[in-house]
């Protein structure tokens, strides 16, 4: 980690309006960040934290999609209050294209059928459930390979 002392320039070379005393600069006026911070002690989490040039993209990603979930669920209870819960499904899936030279193209249709509660991120899934999902609720089951 580095460690080196920033100082600041006189305060005669400084815009004006700036309160100095609450940065608390030494006598040599120097510090580092973690100091002007106030923070005792640095690990490895919080310094990637004070350097992380992206910090301000990666707070926005966080802030939209917990959002994005909470506009969902609002969604979701709405709807159930308007046609029941009995009446509302979820579909998650995925296409992966898969380009081997000898044996061409070929497609994978993955289909997210939910937790063992038969739910997507929270949602119960009631209708659009998959034909032989009762029967067959896994892949991983080797009479169906």
């Amino acid at each position: 980690m580095n460690f080196i002392k920033l100082k600041v320039m006189d305060q005669s070379e400084q815009p004006s309006g700036i309160d100095f005393d609450k940065f608390k600069f030494n006598e040599d006026k120097y510090q580092t960040i973690a100091e002007i911070e106030g923070y005792k002690e640095i690990d490895q989490n919080l310094y990637n934290s004070l350097s992380n040039k992206s910090i301000a993209n990666d707070t926005l990603i966080k802030i939209r999609n917990g959002a994005l979930t909470i506009t969902k669920l609002d969604i979701y209870k709405y709807i159930e209050k308007k046609v029941s819960n009995k009446n509302i499904g979820i579909r998650q899936s995925i296409t992966i294209d898969s380009f081997v030279d000898n044996e061409g193209k070929k497609v994978y249709h993955l289909v997210n059928t939910g937790d063992e509660k038969e739910s997507i991120s929270g949602i119960i899934n009631n209708i659009n459930k998959l034909i032989n999902s009762s029967k067959y609720p896994s892949l991983n089951k080797s009479s169906q390979i």
